[in-house]
């Protein structure tokens, strides 16, 4: 989805989804990134898509697939949304659409697939609600019952259920943003405009990019995932990364 994609902004602070600071942290000998994300979708709305036929045809013996949704799945939309609750064998739920349509075909032709857990929506207060969390709660639109639950737990019980690495971005960015505060998660995030008003709480900029591609490295060196952590960069591993060193803005940003 959007918080992995990339994108061509105007902003002050730019949009970077994870999915572009990857190849920061991986042996460029060894792997290519292709960051195929799309914004906007969910597990289910992006198999509608050029890109999803893309992965399919492309996938092979020896790759990864990253595979992060969430932010869409809770939208109360016939077309983007699934349900929270269920196991992979529940059909329409979020985590049957995650093991149908990505974990299943990956590991068919011998692709290893890791779920990512959405990264939480900034806190402007610096207290979480449910709903920046992706926690959500049963809503009634039309004649249409879109039932709430827990999107990160349910990654987090498909993982243990089919046992797939799951690396928790929810956790990792709700700890972060805690020890740092509202006042400098400002600079994590997208600003449309040099005004911090402007911010944009769920979209990171490069430097929550690089931070969010910092967490992923980590956690996959932490865990040990064969064939893959022994080309992590162990160099940008070391420390978390500054925002002195990655924080630009946009040089052609006009006001």
């Amino acid at each position: 989805d959007s918080t992995v994609s990339a994108f061509d902004d105007a902003y002050f602070y730019p949009r970077y989804g994870w999915g572009t600071s990857l190849n920061r942290f991986f042996d460029s000998s060894k792997f290519e990134i292709k960051n195929i994300a799309l914004s906007g979708r969910s597990s289910k709305s992006f198999i509608t898509e050029p890109e999803y036929q893309e992965l399919l045809a492309g996938m092979k013996q020896g790759d990864y697939l990253f595979i992060g949704f969430g932010h869409n799945d809770e939208k109360t939309e016939v077309e983007r949304y699934t349900n929270p609750n269920g196991n992979s064998t529940v059909e329409g739920s979020f985590a049957n659409s995650l093991y149908e349509n990505y974990i299943k075909p990956a590991e068919a032709v011998g692709c290893t697939p890791i779920l990512m857990t959405p990264i939480v929506r900034r806190s402007d207060t610096g207290t979480f609600t449910n709903s920046q969390l992706h926690i959500t709660t049963t809503a009634t639109v039309g004649d249409v019952v879109f039932e709430g639950g827990d999107y990160a737990q349910a990654i987090r019980d498909l993982g243990n259920e089919v046992n797939v690495k799951v690396v928790d971005l929810t956790a990792l960015t709700k700890e972060l943003y805690e020890q740092l505060g509202a006042s400098e998660t400002l600079y994590l995030h997208a600003w449309l405009s040099s005004k911090e008003g402007s911010v944009d709480n769920t979209h990171t900029n490069i430097w929550g990019s690089i931070y969010n591609g910092y967490f992923i490295a980590k956690s996959i060196k932490e865990q040990g995932i064969a064939g893959l952590s022994e080309y992590v960069v162990d160099s940008m591993i070391q420390a978390a990364p500054a925002k002195s060193d990655y924080l630009v803005s946009n040089p052609s940003y006009v006001e």
